[in-house]
């Protein structure tokens, strides 16, 4: 069964995992373009930059792919203006692994401790 959590929660998990450790940590922010929202971004200390999706539904996370910057992240561009790694972070028992693109790694969030289900390839 999925747990039931807010996007507030669920961004408060995430930002518990990547504070320590990370040298940058902003939430719901405008990095890349003017029409793409990144729901959490951190960078750490080796100056890699990371993006996470935050997800609370099957809905709301099959028509996050639909996007046009995954289009982007499927293409191993070496473009600054994407992230380096790409993470959805959902509740547990949202999706499985499977789902999950290539590009992409998978946090879950169980209770208030967000856990790296899958490692995210550097998409650059």
């Amino acid at each position: 069964m999925t747990e039931k959590h807010t996007e507030k929660s669920m961004l408060k998990a995430v930002h518990n995992y990547f504070s320590t450790g990370y040298k940058y940590c902003i939430k719901n922010s405008f990095i890349f373009r003017y029409d793409w929202e990144s729901d959490y971004f951190c960078i750490n200390r080796e100056g890699y930059a990371f993006e996470i999706e935050v997800k609370i539904s099957k809905a709301d996370f099959r028509n996050d792919i639909k996007k046009e910057k995954h289009k982007l992240f499927g293409e191993n561009l070496n473009n600054r203006l994407l992230p380096n790694k790409f993470y959805y972070a959902v509740p547990k028992g949202l999706i499985d692994e499977k789902d999950v693109p290539k590009y992409a790694g998978l946090i879950i969030v169980d209770g208030t401790h967000a856990i790296i289900q899958k490692r995210a390839p550097f998409i650059h």
